[in-house]
């Protein structure tokens, strides 16, 4: 059984300004925050004696206080070329708060994690007119002291302490960019066509999965991450009712910052139609009508 409980309290300063000059826009904003958690759980198992049929506990305490001191903002310039074209660029500079790990079987080392902090650089394009519309951007994200998801068996005799937390790596960065294209050329007939491509990087790293023994990671790709992902896709609009498809693929990317194991490449391909009666309409779509297996999670 586990008797937990999580006092936090933030406290955040947010301010934000704006100047539009004739056809710049120019955006400057800064948020200071504060945050504090106070953790207190009891964690008791119960083991049966059959032979004397007493029940006994093996009992654990956590207590637990984190603080942070956070510090974020942004500086934006947009630039309005005309009514349909504006390019874009902001520097900002962001976090993700630390915290507590609530499982009591954690090693020490593991209990608490820390911010994270990113500085970012982004760089737009954007069109649009009555039948088309275009958004470009491209990004780079530095991290450091990164926040990663793991798992591990604490004690290597009892598979029921197999438990996911959250720890921090070294350091590393994102960079890439996205598109998103969508025509509408007639009133019967849209398209769209969505493309994102990237690449990250972690420094190598290293992790307690207990007491006394580490892990050690080289540097490499971060989870969930794959290289690309592609959409296309179209509605065909008719009198009483319009026909859809599209396809979806996306690149290998590793299922966990703590193990080695990868996808494979997929893609998928998915219909619908709907059919409208009045003010009621009746519809008919399928999801991946190739019946592809592929994987999503792994452990």
């Amino acid at each position: 059984g586990l008797d937990s409980e999580f006092n936090i309290s933030n406290l955040a300063y947010y301010n934000e300004l704006k100047f539009n000059l004739n056809k710049l826009l120019i955006t400057f904003n800064i948020r200071i925050e504060k945050i504090n958690i106070d953790y207190k759980s009891t964690h008791f198992h119960e083991y049966y004696n059959y032979y004397t049929y007493y029940t006994t506990y093996d009992t654990s305490y956590v207590n637990i206080k984190n603080k942070d001191n956070l510090k974020g903002g942004k500086f934006s310039i947009l630039y309005k070329i005309n009514e349909e074209n504006n390019i874009y660029i902001g520097l900002s500079s962001g976090f993700k708060s630390g915290g507590i790990n609530q499982n009591p079987r954690l090693s020490i080392d593991n209990n608490t994690y820390k911010p994270e902090y990113n500085q970012n650089i982004d760089i737009g394009y954007r069109f649009k007119n009555e039948i088309s519309s275009i958004n470009f951007t491209t990004f780079y994200m530095k991290r450091n002291n990164l926040q990663v998801s793991l798992s591990s068996q604490q004690d290597t005799t009892n598979p029921n302490s197999f438990y996911f937390y959250t720890s921090n790596a070294s350091n590393g960065y994102n960079y890439g960019l996205n598109l998103d294209f969508k025509i509408i050329p007639a009133n019967n007939f849209e398209s769209y066509f969505n493309l994102g491509l990237l690449k990250t990087k972690i420094d190598n790293y290293s992790y307690m999965i207990d007491e006394s023994t580490s892990v050690d990671f080289k540097t490499r790709e971060a989870a969930h991450a794959p290289s690309y992902t592609v959409s296309w896709g179209f509605i065909k609009y008719y009198q009483n009712f319009n026909f859809g498809f599209n396809v979806e693929a996306k690149d290998k990317f590793y299922f966990s910052d703590s193990h080695n194991e990868i996808s494979e490449p997929f893609h998928i391909l998915n219909l619908s139609i709907q059919y409208k009666i009045d003010s009621m309409s009746i519809q008919i779509w399928g999801k991946n009508i190739e019946d592809k297996r592929y994987a999503v999670r792994g452990f």
